[in-house]
């Protein structure tokens, strides 16, 4: 025999509250997996963003930072004076021979009151002009070319001078 002593009114309320209660835990666990995917989502193109856009900006940002950083200590050091080191150091000649544009070919390279003097012949008048750009551009100091008077040789002649206040004798 069973005795229930509890209303029937009150367990018909219990079980009305029970199933709203089920599909609210029910909704709450599914929009909390839905925000959980949604967020993973936009971390995942965020992240996409940074590395497809952002961070190649922030590369070339840095890169013009270092770049203006050598060109202040080049300033720095220039406004010091000219240091008492040998001219032609090993890295002015690699950094000379690493820009040098094809259709020039060097003959001499000496140093002379400050300077470093490139004699040479271009295959073309604006070969050593191109090199000069090029050298300016490397912060590697004053470049300036010397007029050219073509002769019936191979090639025409060319002069150009860096100048040594820029800090070409030391590097680093």
């Amino acid at each position: 025999m069973k005795c229930n002593l509890v209303p029937a009114s009150y367990r018909q309320d219990h079980r009305r509250w029970q199933r709203p209660a089920c599909l609210a835990l029910g909704l709450m666990l599914a929009v909390c997996a839905g925000a959980g995917l949604f967020f993973q989502y936009q971390i995942q193109r965020e992240k996409a963003y940074y590395t497809d856009y952002l961070y190649p900006v922030q590369q070339q940002i840095q890169q013009r930072n270092d770049a203006i950083r050598r060109s202040q200590a080049l300033a720095d050091r220039a406004k010091k004076g000219p240091s008492d080191g040998p001219l032609l150091t090993p890295y002015l000649m690699v950094a000379l021979a690493s820009s040098k544009p094809d259709g020039l070919v060097v003959e001499t390279v000496s140093s002379q009151a400050g300077r470093v003097v490139i004699q040479g012949r271009a295959s073309a008048a604006d070969r050593p002009q191109q090199w000069q750009r090029t050298l300016q551009q490397q912060g590697m100091g004053q470049a300036a070319v010397a007029k050219m008077q073509p002769d019936r040789g191979e090639g025409i002649p060319f002069s150009l001078e860096v100048s040594r206040h820029e800090g070409l004798a030391k590097k680093g």
